[in-house]
Parts: structure tokens; C-alpha cells; sequence
């Protein structure tokens, strides 16, 4: 997690643009997936993205094959999630 707040963008593709978007993403990995749409304003033109038209299909093996315990959200209030990227934001070496 190293200098994680200057690597955008962010997911396995690049389809988040900001640090908040994934750590959200991740808080409701099946939330997050079966609302994803690539039309997004949050999606870089240049993410590998799916047509938004199929994703719930698309999704459906990779949640189906999804750990037990990320089937759930995961409950934190906005300060948890502020507090959350505050300390994402200081894995730095000062430099950037």
C-alpha cells in the first residue's frame, strides 16, 4: 500500500480514478460490482471496461466465487471512512 495515493487509478482495469471510489468499492465489493457501469463519469476513457449493458452477467461467476465474509458490507460510518483514506493518504515517503 506504499505510496497508494499516487497510483491512480485504481481496481485491477484502472476504472477508479480516485482512492475513494475503491476503498468504497471494496467496503461493498457486491454492491459496488453489480452497479458498476462503465459510463461512469469516475471511469477513465482509457479503463478496460465491459459494456455496462451486461455487467450484472459479467459479474455473476466473480460474486458467486466471492469470499463468505465479503458477501456482507462492510459498516463503517464517514468519519471510519475518512479516518480510513486519511491513513491511506500517509503511506508516503513525503516526496509526492
Amino acid at each position: 500500500l506504499w505510496e497508494v495515493k499516487v497510483t491512480p487509478p485504481y481496481m485491477h482495469n484502472g476504472v477508479y480514478r480516485s482512492l475513494e471510489r475503491a476503498v468504497r468499492h471494496h467496503l461493498d465489493a457486491v454492491g459496488a460490482a453489480s452497479d458498476f457501469r462503465c459510463d461512469d463519469a469516475e471511469v477513465p476513457v482509457a479503463a478496460s471496461c465491459r459494456d455496462s449493458e451486461t455487467a450484472s452477467a459479467l459479474y455473476a461467476d466473480m460474486l458467486d466465487g466471492l469470499a463468505p465474509d465479503l458477501r456482507s458490507p462492510i459498516a463503517l460510518t464517514e468519519d471510519e471512512i475518512s479516518d480510513l483514506l486519511a491513513f491511506l493518504n500517509q503511506l508516503t515517503n513525503g516526496a509526492n
